[in-house]
């Protein structure tokens, strides 16, 4: 380890121009901050309209046997859900009672509560309004009080997730809106905070040159900063640029949207879906998660932030036809559930489409969580040192059901969640699962909310 040098990296990417969150930790700051293994992060990644199998998990804490749709390996991590059941816990059981004891709490509307502890003022025909914070919030704010040095408190990132049936809240009545466009987050962390997006209308290839020379730029500015590094860090240095570069291609080759607005950087779609029936979205939404998972495990090894939120779609999830599984728009059937072969309607109907979405929906969850468990910080991985908990609103999507929902929460979290691999059947208030990431996060819960739904959930630890 280089003990000598003494650069620090905010200031290094000041000099070169570069974007807050170029570099990632290096073990020389990892050193000065007592954080030999890397830091502790949260990750929390939602979808929507519940599971396929009533009959989930069979069998105990170990010896459970998961259903087939999750044996089925996705290509570019090359696993699947069932082949990472060691890293996981897989809860049954989880309710959620603040949005179950709401005004209009149950059904979609329950999407409000997800994330938060009190009840919650909700009316289907007007603005909902959380009773606090959601859990992310709560952990960034007190992460930064307590003098956590990142570029962004924390990043809430959605994929077609609409501005309506709102998930995050900075306190009540107080909702974020996801950010639904990689590229131009992707521009604002890694491609370097002095370049001027060019004017509307202009040439896609030459904006797609100045940013591939802005990225060529910083990669021979860091080649020669890497002269004066150790070789752990310069291992360190060549992995992340490694992950940016395959992160670049994926946001270059997006399948651009017919009658779309020029990008400002890029050839990216219209990534508004405020008309639920421009169902030409849902050719780029694999992307486009794809994409956002991609910059959250960027950002974390950056450490950009240590707190990131996921919304796949929303809460009903209309505006999605699954296209890329061989679906296509088939009309509206009536029974109010919008076109026959949304997300939405497949849910309430179920059979083999929504085994099908199923199956694709974890397959992306076994990249992510095999892309953190990828990525070596010391002696442990970014999945050893991190939280990744993957949520739904729903039991089932046909009866809306809120309660004995299945979550799976991956990551030890820095030896917090010492025992992954088991299968948990405890009924719990989802405030009990908030409160223990808050607690591995090192964060005191008791300012959460929601009091009267328990405070913990002890077998989580091992």
């Amino acid at each position: 380890m280089s003990k000598n040098l003494t650069l620090n990296r905010r200031k290094f990417l000041a000099a070169i121009g570069a974007g807050a969150a170029l570099l990632p930790m290096l073990e020389i700051e990892r050193a000065d901050a007592c954080l030999a293994t890397g830091p502790r992060r949260l990750l929390i990644v939602s979808w929507a309209n519940g599971y396929p199998d009533w009959d989930y998990i069979e069998g105990g804490v170990t010896n459970f046997t998961l259903p087939g749709w999750m044996s089925t390996k996705e290509p570019d991590a090359g696993v699947s859900i069932a082949d990472l059941r060691g890293d996981l816990l897989f809860l049954e059981g989880i309710a959620l009672q603040n949005s179950r004891d709401s005004d209009k709490g149950g059904s979609h509307e329950a999407r409000v509560g997800l994330l938060n502890g009190p009840r919650f003022a909700n009316n289907r025909d007007s603005a909902e309004a959380a009773g606090g914070p959601s859990i992310d919030q709560y952990i960034a704010s007190r992460l930064s009080a307590e003098g956590a040095d990142t570029a962004r408190k924390v990043l809430n990132l959605g994929a077609y997730a609409s501005h309506g049936k709102y998930t995050i809240w900075r306190g009540a009545s107080d909702p974020v809106p996801p950010d639904n466009d990689p590229w131009g987050l992707f521009d604002q962390l890694f491609a370097g905070a002095q370049v001027q997006a060019p004017a509307a209308g202009a040439d896609m290839g030459r904006r797609k040159a100045m940013r591939k020379t802005v990225i060529d730029l910083t990669y021979k500015q860091i080649d020669r900063f890497k002269l004066r590094l150790g070789t752990t860090d310069k291992q360190t240095i060549d992995a992340y640029l490694s992950s940016i570069h395959d992160l670049e291609k994926e946001l270059q080759v997006i399948k651009p949207v017919a009658n779309c607005n020029p990008p400002d950087l890029g050839a990216r779609p219209n990534l508004e879906v405020d008309n639920f029936q421009d169902f030409s979205n849902s050719d780029n939404y694999p992307r486009v998660v794809r994409a956002q998972m991609d910059i959250a495990l960027a950002a974390f090894a950056a450490d950009v932030t240590r707190v990131v939120t996921i919304e796949l779609a929303n809460s009903i999830s209309n505006h999605i036809v699954p296209t890329w599984l061989g679906l296509k728009p088939a009309g509206d059937r009536g029974g109010g559930v919008g076109d026959h072969n949304n997300h939405h309607s497949i849910s309430h109907r179920g059979g083999d489409d929504q085994l099908k979405l199923s199956e694709w929906y974890h397959q992306q969850f076994a990249y992510l969580i095999q892309k953190a468990k990828s990525v070596t910080e010391g002696d442990a991985s970014m999945l050893d040192n991190s939280a990744i908990l993957i949520t739904n609103d729903a039991r089932n999507g046909g009866a809306h059901s809120t309660d004995n929902i299945p979550w799976m929460l991956a990551g030890k979290c820095g030896g917090y969640f010492a025992s992954p691999g088991r299968h948990l059947t405890r009924d719990v208030s989802q405030r009990r699962v908030l409160c223990e990431l808050a607690l591995a996060m090192g964060i005191d819960p008791s300012q959460l909310g929601g009091d009267e739904y328990g405070s913990d959930y002890t077998e989580l630890r091992g």
